[in-house]
C-alpha cells in the first residue's frame, strides 16, 4: 500500500503534557518538515511547511484549527515575525528564485517584487531596521544582504568589496538593538582553529545601489 504521512504541531505546557495538533492537507502526499514557526500579534500560530515541491503557510488558533494561505508557487520557505504585527515569508519558487512576502494577521498578502538578479540577496529574513526590511543571501562567501525600503522598493548590497580582509564565510547575520547589522564571518583557518570575525555594520554607511522593485499586493 502507499505510504501515509502526518506531520503535526505539538504543544507543551509547563506541567509537561504534551498535545498534537495535525496540520496540511498536503502532508498525506510526502514526509513534510516544519521548518519555521511564529506567533503572531493575533494570538494564532503561523507555520510554514514544505517539501516535494509543495509549500504550505497556514494559520493555527490555540485550539488547533488549521487555515491555509496562498503565498504563490513556493517549492519551500520559512516564515518570521516581522514589524507592526505582521509576517515575513521568504522562499524559494520552482523555478529556483527567492520570494519575499508579508502577510497581516488577517491574511492579507503583499508580494514584494524581487528581480531575479538579486534574489540571492532574499533568502533569509533578519528583521527591520532603519525603516527597512532586511535579509541575508544564506549561501557561505557570496556576502549578500537584502533591503526592502518602506516603499517597497527592493536592493541589494555586495560587501565583498566593502569590508576588507580575508575570503568570506558568511555563517550568521542579526540585528542589534543599536540598528545596526552585525555579521559573522567564519573562515576556516588551519588545523583546528577557526578564526571568527564580527563585523557592525550601519545601514546609512551602506554603499549606493539603484533601486530596482516595487511591491505588488494581493488579498
Amino acid at each position: 500500500s502507499k505510504s501515509q504521512f502526518q506531520n503535526f504541531i505539538g504543544r507543551l505546557t509547563t506541567a509537561g503534557a504534551v498535545t498534537l495538533f495535525p496540520i496540511s492537507s498536503l502532508s498525506s502526499k510526502s514526509p513534510f518538515s516544519v521548518p519555521s514557526l511564529a506567533a503572531g500579534g493575533d494570538g494564532n500560530l503561523w507555520f510554514a511547511e514544505g517539501g516535494d515541491k509543495s509549500f504550505v503557510f497556514g494559520q493555527m488558533s490555540p485550539s488547533g484549527v488549521v487555515t491555509e494561505f496562498p503565498v504563490g508557487n513556493l517549492s519551500f520557505g520559512s516564515v518570521e515575525n516581522g514589524s507592526n504585527g505582521s509576517l515575513i515569508v521568504t522562499g524559494q519558487n520552482t523555478k529556483g528564485r527567492n520570494e519575499v512576502f508579508q502577510v497581516s494577521t488577517a491574511g492579507a498578502i503583499t508580494r514584494y517584487k524581487v528581480p531575479t538578479a538579486i534574489s540571492k540577496a532574499f533568502t533569509t529574513y533578519l528583521g527591520p531596521a532603519d525603516g527597512s526590511l532586511w535579509f541575508g543571501d544564506g549561501f557561505l562567501a557570496y556576502f549578500k544582504i537584502g533591503r526592502i525600503t518602506t516603499g517597497g522598493v527592493a536592493m541589494s548590497y555586495n560587501l565583498s568589496n566593502f569590508v576588507p580582509g580575508r575570503q568570506l564565510n558568511v555563517t550568521s547575520m542579526a540585528l542589534g538593538q543599536d540598528g545596526d547589522l552585525y555579521v559573522l564571518d567564519n573562515v576556516g583557518g588551519k588545523g583546528l582553529v577557526t578564526p571568527t570575525t564580527v563585523y557592525r555594520l550601519s545601514p546609512s554607511k551602506l554603499p549606493p545601489v539603484r533601486a530596482v522593485g516595487r511591491p505588488q499586493s494581493r488579498g
